[in-house]
């Protein structure tokens, strides 16, 4: 602070002098009114003495105190390097943080919201040691194919050392199609959970199925709650299905070997993989939904298309808890894992892991939910197109 005449409050540092001998006290006290002085301001001496105001009181030393000038554009507490990715401030670049929501009611850095687009820092993406994705809609293309760009990311994670898994709806009996078009044989969790298949061995490592308790409990509840409603099994993983003859069936497996139909009795003998529900044309949310709350505490219900068809697995079970329990046999946690899926029954699963990624075709619950969204959709390779700028492929 500049040294002005008029200033009050102010005492400039200087050294102590020596009292002056008593007959000399009277004139030095003359020509101690600051006037003339190199060391001190001009001060006041016509208004009252007053607490910080005019010279302080004689008698002890004491320290000059100075309040620390504020730079300016900064913020009171500490400028750190940190400060400027995390809020967007440049250092001198004056101004504050936008509120939060006041653009787009999010966060715009990876630490802060995970991401939303945008590079990671390097030190996440070394942490990522395993990639979860789902089929249908996400890694497949609409005829049923992997894409060529798809195949080869693939190939790439494999041989990197990063555990690849497979975590789909799909019955066991539907995965060989895909199996067949790559070059990698990943662990697939199947049925939405209710299962964990190794093609190497042509083995199903985990099961947890649907009791025939809470098999017949679930469909005694739904068949007295919502009219027309019929169901179909998957037993064994999904290497069978099972059906009442009412239950519409996709024509791809009219003729399967191990598809057939069978009277309700023969549908509760056996545990089943996954309960198929239907009950016509339904809007598949809002059918969803209904299923869920006729089966609280006995069973998960989801869906996987817009068919109208739900999907009943066991209590607890989930895309999210077979895939936890799959990473925990490679110690891993949930923050070294990314996932992506495009529809309500990837939820659990884009919800539990580190970073979950919804494709920008996904059901709009998924978008909503998920960490980040793909720039494209699964029919122009948006998990390669992901998983390369990821790794820096």
């Amino acid at each position: 602070m500049p040294d002005r005449p008029g200033d009050q409050g102010f005492r400039a540092a200087s050294r102590v002098r020596r009292r002056p001998a008593p007959e000399g006290r009277a004139a030095a006290r003359a020509a101690d009114d600051g006037h003339g002085h190199p060391g001190r301001p001009r001060l006041h001496r016509d208004l009252p003495a007053r607490r910080r105001q005019g010279l302080r009181p004689r008698g002890r030393r004491h320290g000059t105190r100075r309040r620390p000038r504020r730079r300016a554009g900064l913020r009171r507490h500490a400028q750190r390097p940190a400060d400027v990715p995390l809020g967007g401030l440049r250092p001198g670049g004056g101004g504050q943080r936008t509120p939060p929501g006041a653009r787009t009611g999010r966060r715009d850095h990876a630490h802060q919201r995970r991401g939303r687009g945008g590079d990671l820092p390097r030190r996440y993406v070394e942490a990522v040691k395993l990639v979860a994705t789902d089929l249908d809609g996400t890694l497949v293309r609409g005829d049923r194919t992997v894409s060529p760009r798809t195949i080869k990311v693939l190939h790439r994670l494999d041989a990197d050392g990063i555990v690849i898994v497979l975590v789909t709806g799909r019955p066991i009996r539907w995965l060989f199609p895909v199996y067949d078009q790559l070059t990698v044989r990943p662990l697939a969790i199947c049925a939405n959970g209710a299962a964990t298949y190794d093609p190497g061995s042509d083995a199903i490592v985990h099961s947890t199925p649907l009791e025939t308790d809470a098999l017949a409990e679930a469909c005694a509840r739904l068949r007295d709650s919502v009219p027309g409603v019929v169901f179909a099994v998957e037993r064994d993983g999904g290497r069978q299905m099972w059906h009442e003859p009412e239950f519409p069936v996709g024509p791809w497996e009219v003729d399967h070997e191990s598809v057939g139909p069978a009277s309700f009795a023969e549908l509760l003998s056996r545990p089943a993989s996954k309960l198929l529900v239907r009950a016509g044309a339904q809007p598949a949310d809002e059918f969803t939904a209904r299923v869920g709350a006729c089966l609280d505490g006995v069973a998960e219900a989801t869906n996987s298309s817009s068919s109208g068809m739900v999907e009943v697995s066991a209590a607890g079970v989930t895309k999210a808890s077979a895939l936890a329990r799959v990473a925990r046999g490679h110690a891993l946690a949930a923050e070294d894992v990314i996932a992506f899926g495009d529809m309500p029954n990837d939820l659990p699963m884009l919800t539990w892991a580190g970073r979950g990624v919804a494709m920008a075709n996904g059901h709009p619950a998924v978008r909503a939910a998920a960490h980040d969204v793909t720039a494209a959709t699964n029919e122009d390779d948006g998990v390669a197109a992901y998983l390369e700028g990821l790794y820096r492929y």
